[in-house]
């Protein structure tokens, strides 16, 4: 697989699993800039380590598949927020501007 088949791939799963229909570049990022924080973390637990996953078996494919629907709630929030503060400083500014 090439460079550009290999990113067309890969964009092409971050959209279908960000949870937005038709996502925009900045959904994808806080989406992807989550995920990215949340698998480095699970890469580093104990818990989802090689020496326990005969104990545990599952356990690892439970917690990626939670980050993912974890990062599509987060990156959403994070997203209605941003948009709703801009919302507020626009309309404070208009409403300052005509006094």
């Amino acid at each position: 697989m090439n460079r550009v088949t290999s990113e067309t791939v890969t964009v092409n799963k971050c959209c279908r699993h960000c949870g937005v229909e038709n996502p925009s570049w900045s959904e994808l990022k806080h989406f992807v800039n989550f995920l990215n924080v949340q698998l480095s973390a699970c890469e580093n637990s104990v818990f989802c380590s090689d020496m326990l996953a005969p104990d545990l078996p599952g356990f690892l494919n439970f917690v990626i598949q939670f980050m993912i629907q974890m990062s599509k709630v987060c990156a959403n929030i994070y997203l209605y927020v941003t948009l709703h503060v801009l919302q507020t400083v626009v309309l404070t500014h208009i409403t300052c501007v005509k006094c």
